[in-house]
Formats: structure tokens, sequence, C-alpha cells
């Protein structure tokens, strides 16, 4: 992260190393800065000018890290707090949205400066939720709120395109928007952005607002009214200052007297103390943090924290309880139970996007259960066709009784998966099954546009390529299919089938051309 720091700052300085010794001297400059910073937060009530550019940078240097890793710390005790009229916790909740909510995941920074949360953030769902099979291209929408959102412009240009700039393919903005949280009615201009929120975050700003709390208190109040059901509200502070525990107290207070919210994890609980593992670049050492002065990096944090959850209705309760039943069903590979759940989730909740795939995927295991006895009877039916012919028209019967149920659930999943990308078209998964049912059943056109969207998401996955090579291949489309399978074979060269189709596929390119 202070690699990345350090590279922002260099470019907007107009240095052309960070290694030159211009730019160590620039980090010297700051130094009287981050005094000036750490004078203002040993106050009960700080009070600093952060439109100075140098200020900023101090800031980013000497105490930005260290707030990225206070949020990223209360990200992951989220799946600690749990909502006892559910089986989810919040780690859950957050896992719901970005892969059943077709807009991702929101989340509202208040008091964010220059979004310490953001990146705090985003290294959690990375860490935690990105895996090979997972999409969540663009699956994330950020907004800070800040008095100074102006004076901020440096900092948040360093956060979004430096710090975060590995999650560029995640992120689908990081937008600023001005708000003073003691003005009168707040938070009313931005109605909008607070229903959408899935996550709201105060971090390190009531000390800012306890000279006047009861403005503040008035505007969280109305907040609270605000938010959308399924949202979760955090609030962290220092807990250094007397006056920011007895705000703490009184925001508890207004939350026990609104009965459409609960809390999760009091701020009255042990404070937490984490300890960074710092490792600084030398040229911060050397120039900037070198330990005269008290110039040091801050190793030990003390801070508390509040998490407030709006719960789901009785009706989404429901349904989220037929579809981790469904869940637990097909881990026992009971598919018709599984498929009894999720329809029982789905009546409840049409909207269930995950209800609607997870039904799909347990009817083709269903599926793949019958072509199992499928087989079988046709070994049957092999063997009676020569001692037994009563019995090899029974057999012959019941086998095309199951041929029909095998197409019947193909079909359906068909439709399930179809269902799932109508309510959410950003769920990779669906579309690839989708487009494997459509190809299995001679849809040729319409599994090429299911692989199609497939790779747009995976542009990097030979075997994305080497199936709509298949696809082209059977569609006659051969020039197409020996493009796929090059590709296929570019990024995967260890992927021998796909030698072997294309191989073939150049054969019929050159006899279509002889036949011309």
């Amino acid at each position: 992260m202070y690699h990345q720091i350090l590279e922002g700052l260099r470019e907007f300085m107009g240095f052309e190393s960070v290694e030159s010794p211009v730019f160590a001297e620039y980090l010297q400059s700051l130094q009287e800065s981050v005094i000036k910073l750490r004078q203002a937060y040993k106050t009960n009530s700080v009070q600093i000018d952060y439109t100075a550019s140098n200020i900023q940078a101090a800031y980013m240097l000497a105490y930005f890290p260290q707030y990225v890793d206070m949020a990223y710390e209360i990200f992951k005790s989220l799946e600690t707090f749990q909502d006892s009229n559910t089986t989810e916790n919040l780690k859950d909740v957050i896992e719901r949205k970005l892969f059943e909510n077709e807009q991702g995941l929101t989340a509202c920074f208040f008091a964010a400066g220059p979004a310490p949360e953001s990146v705090a953030l985003c290294k959690y769902i990375t860490e935690y939720f990105i895996n090979e099979q997972s999409n969540l291209s663009n699956k994330i929408q950020l907004n800070t709120f800040d008095i100074n959102w102006h004076s901020w412009s440096l900092s948040r240009h360093l956060t979004r395109s430096y710090v975060l700039s590995e999650c560029n393919s995640l992120i689908t903005g990081l937008i600023p928007h001005q708000i003073n949280l003691l003005s009168k009615e707040a938070f009313s201009q931005y109605e909008e952005q607070i229903i959408k929120a899935d996550i709201l975050f105060f971090q390190n700003c009531l000390n800012e607002v306890v000279k006047e709390k009861e403005k503040f208190l008035n505007n969280f109040e109305y907040l609270l009214n605000q938010i959308n059901e399924d949202t979760i509200l955090i609030i962290g502070d220092f807990c250094n200052y007397p006056s920011v525990i007895e705000l703490f107290k009184e925001i508890e207070d207004i939350v026990a007297q609104n009965c459409t919210v609960i809390i999760l994890r009091s701020s009255n609980l042990e404070n937490i103390h984490i300890r960074h593992n710092i490792c600084l670049p030398e040229i911060i050492k050397n120039n900037l943090l070198t330990g005269a002065n008290n110039l040091i990096p801050r190793k030990n944090v003390s801070f508390n924290y509040l998490v407030i959850y709006k719960p789901c209705s009785e009706e989404r309760i429901q349904a989220n309880y037929y579809y981790n039943l469904g869940n637990q069903k097909i881990e026992e590979q009971k598919h018709k139970e599984a498929i009894e759940n999720f329809t029982k989730a789905l009546i409840i909740n049409p909207n269930f996007a995950n209800a609607y795939s997870k039904r799909g995927i347990a009817k083709l295991k269903l599926k793949e259960e019958l072509e199992i006895s499928a087989e079988f009877l046709e070994y049957q039916r092999i063997d009676a066709y020569y001692t037994d012919r009563v019995l090899y028209a029974e057999i012959n019967q019941e086998a095309s009784e199951v041929d029909k149920k095998i197409l019947e659930l193909a079909q359906e999943a068909l439709e399930d998966f179809t269902e799932a990308i109508t309510i959410n078209h950003n769920n990779v998964e669906n579309y690839y099954k989708r487009g494997i049912i459509n190809y299995d059943l001679g849809h040729y056109q319409e599994a090429f546009q299911d692989l199609t969207e497939v790779i747009k998401f995976k542009p990097n996955d030979a075997n994305n390529y080497y199936k709509r090579g298949i696809i082209n291949y059977d569609l006659g489309h051969y020039q197409e299919a020996f493009q796929d399978l090059t590709e296929a074979i570019n990024i995967n060269p260890d992927l021998s089938i796909a030698y072997y189709y294309k191989d073939l596929a150049l054969y019929e390119l050159e006899r279509s051309r002889k036949t011309l």
C-alpha cells in the first residue's frame, strides 16, 4: 500500500522517480505536516485544515494504512454476528448480496475523507469471496460522504487510482458526495443512495460531531428510519476520547428505541487492540517517519465499534430458510427434496435468483442419476431382447419413461437458469450451465450465444474457448471453430483435446476450399 501511495504522490508532484533525491526532500518537507496531524488528533475535538496537499500527503503516509487495517478488522469480525431469527451471519449477508443482487453490493462511507474503508472492504471481499469460479466484475458501488469532499480530491485520487488499482474490475465507482453531518436533515438529500446501500460505515468521526451531538443524533435517527431491510450499519471510532464513549452510548439508546433495527455488536464490549506489523519502505523510514520528534508509524491502535442490522422481512427469512435447506439437501445428494425446498423458496420470493440457479443445478443432478439408470436399463433391455420378449417390452416402456423424464429435467433446468439470468445477468455460471444444456439439447445457436457471454466475463479461461469451438464446429462455422480452439491452446497448451478438434476444423476448412 505504501508503494502505491508513494507512486501516486510522485506522479502528482511530477518527480521522475520515488528514488530521486528531490522526492526524498519532498518527504522530508512532510514532517511538519505529520506533526500538525499528531497534535490535532490529541485533542477531544479534532480541528485540522485538510485542504493543503501536504497535509493530505502526510495523512496518507502516516495514518491511512492504519485506518484501512482498523476497518478491515471490523469487516473480518462480521461472521461472528448473527440475527437470532435466521441462520445467516453478516458475512453470509454480504456474500448473498454480492452474488444474488444484480446491482451487486453498495456501500456508503460517511466522514470518509480519502475512504480507507473502501480499501478495507475491497481487501475483505477479495480475500474472502473471490476464487476462480467467482464472477464479481463491477459488483461493488462505493459512495463517500464528507463535508470537505472537494478538499480530499488528491487523497481520493490516490485511493482510487493507485491503492485500489488492483480492484478496478470489481468497482463501478468511488463517488464523492458533500455532506455536513451536523446540518439539518443532512441525509434527506441522499435518500436514494441510502435506500440502495447494503453497508453504511462511519469511522473516526464521532469526535468531530460531539460538540453538537444533538444535531448529529437527530440526523442519525432519521437515517435509521430510511435504511432498507437487510442493511448493515457500522460505527467505529477510537476509544481514547471520553466524549466519544458517551456518544456511543447515546447512539445505542436511539437504536434501542427503534423497533426495526437491532444491535448485533455493542460498543459496551471490550475495546479492540490491534498491532500493525508495518514494513515501511526505506525511503519513508529515512525521510519522513524517521523516529526523530516522535515521527514513528502508529503501531498500536485501540478502538471500539457498533454493529447495527435491519433484519429481513419474515417472508424473506422464510425464503432463505428453504433456500438453505435446499442447499443442505444437495450436499446430502437428496436432489428431489432439494428441488422441493427451492420451489418453496421461490413461491415466497419469486425474484430469488440464486434459488432458480440452485434448483436448476439440483435438476441437473437428478438428471445425471436418471442417465445412470437409463444406461443400466439399456443393458437389461439388450439381454431381455434375446431371452424374454415380454420383459423386453416392459423394460422398453420403463426406459422410454426415464428418457422422457431426462428430457423434461433438462428443459426445466434450462428454464430455471433463464429465470436466474433474467433477474441477475451478472452470474457467469448460469450462462455456462445454460449453454451446456442448450448444446446437449441441440440448440447450438443458443449455446453459442451463452458461451460468448461466458467469454466476456472470463476471457482468459481456455475451457470456455474450447467449448465454444466445439459449438462452432457443430454449427459448421469451421473458421470460427479453428480460431476458438487456437485461442484455447494459446491459453492452455496442455489442453490436449483442443488439438484434436482444431485439426478437425482445419481439415473441414481445407476440404471446403478444395470444393470451391
